[in-house]
């Protein structure tokens, strides 16, 4: 039997592990860029998922352990009947098939169990760990004294410690430079917001789970030496108010902020190319104007200065600038703030909103919208032509050269 592993990552060795002498590894797909056209350990040629089907294989298994987003991707690609989830298909005839004696349950429940004990120090108040105020609390001092925010996450912690995880945006030297210095700012007027990757009583288990995975080892360490203790950190999470927790109240509370945030004010968003920030739905209508400059969906770090420049050259400072650049967005909001805009990362907040309008339990595709933890390329973004029309009417800029 031929098989196709999806997932270059940690994960391989163990599958690889597992299968059967009789089994062949035509190849392994991921989607990362700088994965494709490499090989695995100079023996296994890591292809483009969308290569698929160009391959000749009996059977995909995925190697990542959260591969719900992949099992959307097979199955709109019709290739869910002859995929095996490494890390969930125990009793399937085909997995039975491809594996010999599984050792996976083992690593699977060792490599929680250490998570688990890593984490609970801090989330008990056994060891130090930063002070990290309410979004709630952030979104009031906003509203009130007009100040920017600057956000940091797993994607941007990856950059300032030299790895990559972000498939939007690849390391930087400059980039992880500019994110060390602006992390230790203690401006009133520059509001600086890390992941709350360190009490995690509000979070579902699953997500509880994925940041104790995460944040184990020396991961918890190498953030907390980035830190500063003049600082005042907020809470990174104030743009993901909805799925990662155990019910709707939190973000029953932060949503509306966030529209109060910009009621009656112009409105400037910064985002990725079919990004389109608020379309489909009525978070941005109190807003008294919006207009929009659209950037390149990845790599946006490549043209910094450009879209800085375009911003300060053509956009008055009494709009309110919203920015949804991946990493980039941290370093242009600290650097529009220091330009006398208010300006504000703003991440992921739209496709949150539209999972909570819709009462999604996991990120889900968004019609006509790029989703980052979903859509991998904008031909798999689902065009709407009801949305077209409000987007175009709002564009006032392309930037790199991307087509609407």
């Amino acid at each position: 039997m031929q098989i196709v592993i999806f997932g270059a990552g940690k994960k391989v060795e163990t599958v690889l592990s597992c299968l059967k002498k009789d089994i062949k590894v035509v190849c392994i797909v991921d989607h990362d860029s700088e994965k494709i056209g490499g090989k695995y350990k100079d023996s296994i040629e890591i292809k483009d998922p969308r290569k698929l089907s160009e391959i000749d294989f009996d059977a995909i298994v995925v190697s990542v352990m959260r591969d719900e987003t992949i099992e959307e991707e097979l199955r709109a690609t019709g290739l869910i009947e002859r995929t095996v989830f490494f890390w969930r298909d125990e009793q399937n005839l085909l997995s039975k098939k491809i594996f010999k004696n599984r050792i996976k349950i083992a690593f699977e429940e060792a490599e929680l169990f250490q998570a688990r004990l890593d984490s609970a120090p801090y989330e008990w108040g056994l060891k130090e760990s930063p002070h990290i105020l309410d979004g709630e609390i952030l979104l009031k001092k906003m509203i009130s004294d007009y100040s920017s925010l600057c956000r940091y996450g797993d994607g941007e912690f990856e950059i300032m410690m030299n790895r990559d995880r972000a498939w939007y945006q690849k390391k930087d030297k400059v980039l992880s430079q500019r994110l060390r210095e602006i992390i230790t700012c203690s401006s009133d007027k520059i509001n600086i917001a890390i992941a709350q990757d360190f009490i995690l009583e509000r979070y579902t288990e699953s997500a509880a789970d994925g940041i104790r995975i995460y944040m184990c080892g020396e991961i918890r360490k190498q953030i907390l030496q980035m830190l500063s203790d003049d600082c005042k950190y907020y809470d990174a999470f104030v743009s993901r108010p909805y799925l990662l927790y155990r019910n709707r109240e939190n973000a029953d509370r932060i949503f509306p902020l966030f529209k109060e945030l910009w009621e009656n004010r112009k409105v400037c968003i910064v985002e990725g190319i079919l990004g389109r920030f608020g379309i489909g739905s009525n978070l941005l209508d109190g807003a008294f104007d919006v207009v929009r400059v659209a950037c390149p969906a990845t790599g946006a770090w490549d043209c910094y200065d450009r879209i800085r420049n375009y911003i300060e050259q053509n956009i008055s400072k009494d709009y309110l600038i919203l920015i949804s650049l991946g990493p980039a967005a941290t370093v242009m909001a600290y650097d529009l703030a220091n330009e006398g805009y208010q300006a504000v990362d703003i991440g992921q907040l739209d496709n949150e909103y539209d999972w909570y309008l819709r009462g999604a339990k996991r990120q889900i595709p968004i019609s006509g919208k790029m989703v980052a933890e979903y859509n991998f390329s904008l031909d798999e973004v689902q065009q709407d032509d009801a949305v077209d029309k409000t987007y175009k009417e709002q564009l006032i800029k392309v930037i790199d050269g991307n087509e609407i």
